[in-house]
């Protein structure tokens, strides 16, 4: 499981002049690569707002074009790390998954949905011209905290 996987999008170079969009600390919350499978977790606590269905939406595609169908690379992957020494998040996987990816799935996790969020919606979401290939999923955990504080 790797965590914060930057989704932000430059024309040439990273500035703020060359963002074409979410440029600044926009990310994929967890990704995994298992087996054929690339899993991408949008992760919720205490926020049941209905954008999380846009987020995973964004995140999926994003993925599906950026690194599996290369369609915004002229040549090679270019993802590029800031500072590739210090962070140990599997990066370098993704410059070699076109080949090897069958499926994307966009997974929802939330302690609590809103309302609107229904297995209809996910099922109208996953009615889609590439549903071979992209699909979406949503899980709901129990979020308890137990603190105890000993003096």
């Amino acid at each position: 499981m790797n965590r914060q996987l930057p989704v932000g999008l430059f024309k040439d170079k990273k500035s703020v002049e060359n963002s074409i969009f979410t440029g600044k600390k926009s990310a994929i919350d967890f990704w995994l690569l298992d087996g054929n499978e690339f899993n991408i977790y949008e992760l919720k606590a205490k926020n049941k707002m209905v954008g999380i269905l846009t987020e995973i939406f964004f995140y999926s595609n994003y993925v599906r074009d950026v690194y599996w169908h290369k369609k915004l690379q002229k040549e090679s992957c270019n993802v590029r790390l800031e500072s590739p020494e210090t962070t140990n998040r599997d990066y370098d996987k993704l410059c070699s998954i076109s080949n090897g990816i069958s499926k994307i799935t966009g997974w929802l996790l939330a302690d609590e949905f809103h309302p609107l969020i229904t297995e209809d919606v996910i099922n109208i979401m996953n009615d889609n011209g590439i549903k071979s290939e992209l699909q979406y999923d949503k899980k709901q955990y129990d979020l308890t905290i137990d603190i105890n504080v000993h003096k």
